[in-house]
């Protein structure tokens, strides 16, 4: 009898890798963005001690890293969809297209979640060319790490 497609398992592993990967993405983010605003503050009032740069980090991953996981959610889903459907119909796709396709789509995500935003925009750290690059950078590494974590636990008995 054929082997099922997707197991519990197969499902429940992979869940577990994107639910990690996303995880590391918006810490990653929420991190750069804390350092970005840091930097500019540290630009009009001077140096920022440790204890409140610790502080600061803290406080945003509690309260800002869950908004940005949210906003990496759907393209990282899709993105992850997507290139896992074109790597098993071209096997020699390198793992890089799960970054390219996660920055790719959280990009757009900015711009769409942009012109809602009240403001020029939602993401502190969008601001800036290095902002935003860093953010992409953020969700293409979740993107890539996710396929780099599910491939391992794939070729695991």
């Amino acid at each position: 009898m054929p082997q099922a497609r997707f197991s519990f398992t197969t499902v429940l592993r992979a869940t577990g890798c994107f639910g990690f990967a996303l995880l590391l993405g918006a810490v990653l983010g929420s991190l750069l963005q804390s350092q970005l605003n840091l930097s500019a503050i540290a630009e009009l009032s001077g140096p920022i001690s440790w204890q409140d740069k610790r502080g600061t980090m803290w406080f945003d991953l509690q309260h800002f890293m869950p908004v940005l996981a949210g906003l990496m959610l759907l393209p990282l889903l899709l993105a992850v969809l997507l290139a896992g459907w074109l790597r098993r119909r071209q096997p020699m796709l390198p793992r890089s297209l799960y970054f390219l396709l996660a920055a790719l789509g959280f990009y757009l995500t900015l711009l769409l979640v942009n012109q809602f935003a009240p403001m020029p925009t939602l993401l502190a750290a969008n601001r800036t060319a290095r902002g935003t690059l860093g953010l992409l950078a953020a969700c293409g590494l979740a993107g890539w790490c996710f396929a780099w974590l599910n491939e391992r636990l794939r070729s695991k008995p």
